[in-house]
């Protein structure tokens, strides 16, 4: 994995034989200039030592996923949640794919760039939508339904959104804690992207048979997890498994399968035929519409999360020489719903929250497919005027301002709620007596 690598326009990268800051630098060019996204559809095209390029069918495939999000959200399809499915093969796919990209160059992972790069590509978004959030709550909120929504911002700002969920806390009767509930699979990616460069830097120097091997046996370590935490908790709940749904490490087999499937084509030359990758592709489309069609709330993700992360899988190795992925996901609507599909997935469930709560009978200038319509043009607006700017242009100060000010915000939500709960409690001692707290107080896990 030492060989050098060449990037989409022609220009051979600098070997590792030469500087390597100079190698991660070109290389990060390299990424920017060939994306419309950054994240984005970057794979090989064979090998280690081919280049890299950009695959419309998989932001295509990313509109799906979102696609799925949405109609679900909207009461329009039932089983639609497992669109985060995709998102987390397709996530673990495209980063693997990367970093194996930039070991092969530089013979290095750049920790830096990497985290740079997610920086510039995650936090201005998120950090909009947790501004605007605090700033409404703190406008119409009374104090005893502020404090959840700051714990709320809170574990968002830290990527902890899922912790809650994960140890058993269950927020479904907390309209404002669950106005940023959407955030747990955000977080999960993320708190993967914290140790996948490492595992990605050891397995690099393995041999071919042993790479695969430590990843295979990740995999299956949290598929297992994965099935011990849905039946075990499964008979206890009519709906979600909350604890099984947003487990980080019962759900790291769908990104690390995604990851897998990333090393498997990247060590080995697979020429797919259009006959055989179409027959691919529409078994991994059987799949996907079969795990929407059948899943069961309860006992999800276990088992029944198989199809759909299986049907992405699937997806992405036919590629585009499908006739399926080159005509159907990679028209341009899906394609261009996907570039915008993190901004999308981050405002649409706080919009709908929102106006769920302020207009409860749901009038016609809030319908939910309406609401969903103006969260299509801010992300729009969002991707060309913010966005895009910021990962092309890659200002020096963008990524210190952007940590700091994610940072400041996480410590200023958690003081905050820490004080209101004292507040409250000071105020119910004085009205109640002594060592009497309420109901009150205890819902909202004062500390």
């Amino acid at each position: 994995m030492t060989s050098p690598a060449h990037s989409t326009s022609g220009t051979s990268l600098p070997t590792t034989q030469l500087d390597v800051t100079t190698c991660h630098q070109h290389l990060d060019k390299t990424v920017i200039a060939t994306l419309p996204t950054e994240l984005d559809p970057l794979v090989a095209n064979g090998p280690m030592t081919k280049s890299l390029a950009y695959r419309r069918d998989i932001d295509g495939l990313r509109g799906v996923a979102i696609l799925l999000v949405l109609l679900e959200h909207t009461d329009l399809v039932h089983g639609g949640f497992v669109g985060v499915d995709v998102f987390f093969a397709l996530s673990g796919y495209l980063i693997t794919s990367i970093l194996l990209q930039e070991v092969d160059a530089c013979g290095t992972i750049s920790l830096a760039d990497f985290y740079g790069r997610r920086v510039r590509r995650l936090f201005p978004s998120l950090l909009v939508l947790l501004v605007v959030v605090l700033v409404v709550g703190i406008s119409v909120l009374s104090t005893s339904s502020l404090i959840p929504l700051l714990r709320s911002i809170f574990l968002a700002s830290v990527f902890g959104a899922n912790v809650p969920l994960m140890t058993g806390h269950d927020l479904v009767d907390s309209a404002t804690a669950t106005t940023l509930i959407h955030l747990w699979s955000l977080s999960v990616e993320e708190q993967f992207y914290l140790v996948w460069p490492f595992v990605v830097s050891f397995v690099a120097r393995l041999t071919p048979r042993r790479a695969c091997f430590a990843l295979t046996v990740l995999t299956l370590l949290s598929f297992g997890l994965n099935i011990g935490l849905t039946f075990h908790y499964a008979p206890d709940t009519p709906r979600f498994n909350t604890i099984a749904y947003s487990h980080t490490f019962g759900r790291f087999w769908q990104l690390s399968s995604g990851g897998l499937l990333a090393l498997l084509e990247l060590q080995r030359d697979i020429h797919v035929s259009p006959n055989a990758a179409l027959t691919i592709s529409l078994v991994g489309s059987t799949l996907l519409a079969l795990g929407v069609a059948t899943t069961q709330v309860n006992y999800f993700p276990g088992l029944y999360a198989l199809l759909p992360t299986t049907g992405a899988l699937l997806l992405l190795h036919a590629g585009m020489t499908s006739p399926w992925n080159a005509q159907v996901l990679a028209r341009p609507p899906l394609v261009y719903l996907g570039r915008i599909s993190y901004t999308l997935y981050l405002l649409h469930y706080p919009m709908l929250q929102v106006t769920a709560l302020v207009y409860p009978t749901r009038p016609w200038f809030v319908h939910p497919v309406g609401v969903i319509a103006l969260s299509v043009l801010l992300a729009t607006a969002s991707l060309h005027v913010m966005e895009n700017p910021l990962r092309q242009t890659k200002p020096a100060w963008a990524v210190p301002l952007l940590v700091t000010v994610l940072a400041l915000l996480a410590i200023g939500t958690s003081l905050a709620s820490i004080f209101l709960c004292h507040s409250i409690r000071c105020y119910e001692q004085l009205q109640l007596g002594g060592d009497t707290i309420s109901k009150l107080s205890n819902d909202l896990i004062c500390p």
